[in-house]
Order: C-alpha cells, then sequence, then structure tokens
C-alpha cells in the first residue's frame, strides 16, 4: 500500500543524488511511498515498473540497472529472504518521522538469519554468468568497508566499560547485562548457538553479518523468531496428537462424549 513519505529540501543538493540518473532520482523517490514502515519492500521489477512508472515504457532490466546503481551508491541495500527480492532504503527512519508505524510482514536483514545481501548487480556478471575481474573488486571493496564499519562500531563499543565480547573470535560486543536478558528470555543453548553464528559470520567477513551493527539486537531478533517457529510447531503437533487421540476413543475433559 502505498503511502505519503516527507522530502527533505537538501535531498536535491545531496551529492550522491546527483550522481543518479533522472530515472533512478525518481525510483528512489517512489521506493519510499511504497515501502513498509521500517523502509523495506519488495525489490521485484514488474511490480515497481506497474507502482511507480505506470505510464512509462521501461523494461525490467532499465528497473534493475537502477536498483543496482541505488545499492552502488549505499541509498539502499538489496537482500534475498526466501527466493524473493526486497531493498531496505538506508537512514529510512532518520528521514521519515513515522506516528504509529505499522508492523512489517517483511524482516530487515539484521533480524533475520536466513537473508543474502546482494553485493553484485547482474551487470557485474558477463555472459556465461561469471564474475568479472571488475565485479571481484567490487564485492571486495564492499567487504572491506563493512569490515572497517564493524571496527569502528567495535571501537566504540570499548568506551562503554560494562561491554565485553562474547564468541570464539571475541567478535559479538554486547554488555553483561544485554547477554543476561537474552539468557533469561531464551536460555543458555539457544543464545550461545545464536553468538557463535553471528561471531562465525564476522570472522569469515561475511557481508551480511557484518552489517549487524546491534549484536544484542540482532541476537535478540534470531531468537524470538526461533520461538515463534517453534510455538508453531509444537501447537501443529499437540493438535495433531489430540485427533489422533479423539479417533481412538480417548475423551479429554470439557468435550462431550457421544458414546452412551
Amino acid at each position: 500500500m502505498a503511502r505519503k513519505r516527507m522530502i527533505d529540501p537538501n535531498f536535491w543538493r545531496d551529492e550522491k543524488i546527483g550522481e543518479l540518473s533522472h530515472l533512478e532520482r525518481l525510483l528512489f523517490i517512489g521506493l519510499w511511498n511504497f515501502a513498509e514502515d521500517n523502509g523495506a519492500g519488495r525489490a521485484n521489477p514488474k511490480l515497481i515498473k506497474a507502482d511507480v512508472f505506470p505510464y512509462d515504457s521501461l523494461r525490467d532490466s532499465d528497473i534493475e540497472k537502477a536498483l543496482g546503481n541505488l545499492c552502488t551508491l549505499r541509498l539502499i541495500t538489496l537482500y534475498d529472504l526466501d527466493g524473493q527480492r526486497y531493498y531496505h532504503i538506508v537512514n529510512f527512519l532518520k528521514h521519515q518521522k513515522i506516528n504509529r508505524p505499522s508492523p512489517s510482514p517483511i524482516p530487515l536483514p539484521e533480524e533475520t538469519e536466513n537473508a543474502e545481501i546482494v553485493s553484485l548487480t547482474e551487470d557485474s556478471l558477463n555472459t556465461h554468468g561469471e564474475p568479472t575481474e571488475d565485479s571481484r573488486l567490487i564485492e571486495e571493496n564492499i567487504r572491506e568497508e563493512k569490515l572497517r564499519e564493524y571496527k569502528r562500531i567495535y571501537e566504540e563499543s570499548e568506551v562503554n566499560e560494562s561491554s565485553r565480547t562474547f564468541g570464539e573470535f571475541n567478535h559479538v560486543v554486547m554488555t553483561d547485562d544485554e547477554y543476561q536478558k537474552l539468557v533469561g528470555r531464551y536460555g543458555v543453548s539457544m543464545v550461545q548457538s545464536k553468538i557463535v553464528a553471528l561471531d562465525t559470520g564476522i570472522e569469515n567477513k561475511n557481508s551480511k553479518y557484518l552489517g549487524y551493527k546491534n549484536h544484542y539486537a540482532t541476537i535478540n531478533s534470531w531468537c524470538r523468531k526461533d520461538v515463534e517457529k517453534l510455538s508453531v510447531v509444537n501447537s501443529q503437533i499437540s493438535q495433531s496428537v489430540s485427533k489422533h487421540d479423539e479417533s481412538l476413543g480417548f475423551i479429554y475433559p470439557g468435550k462431550e462424549s457421544n458414546v452412551v
């Protein structure tokens, strides 16, 4: 559903915006209108074309190229999740003041372990689908930039004396209070498994894991989603067992029996 969004007057003088074509500028603004209240939306060229450019004869490849340029300039993040591609507008909530935001059906990349950050556009691949030398350099630069950003966040967190590191490689940073909150909610085993996953991902310079800036919030989100999935599975099992027992003639309290 389209929404009203604000445009800061400084938008027009922004140097990154100046590097965009007219099509890309209009697309960027259009993405704001069709993004959820967390700044995420579907990066499907056909849907975007129907929503933002209903009167223009554009090809899907035109939209894909424009999205790739927005991603290259760090104006949006592209990521894949469950076979679908999504976008997230960088600094969306910094520029958009939303009263009573609606829950988003689209999770942000840092809110799920399954999201894969897209760092290469279709144009960075050659005709055989293999990465070119330039694309490899671009991908490596993106990883190095995210690693520098992670190190900066890590160094800033050290100013807080209550923060400490977790994991084999000491990449996960939280306060003791945050860690105890997680353990109290989800138990040591689940929390430790998420710490290992995040710590290992950062050690391997995985661009997805390097993008997680708040480790407490990230692990909390991962654990919460696991608990929700487990709750659904347990409910399904309980219903299945109940139906099976009833078929065998077991009567549960509160249920009337038709047996005379």
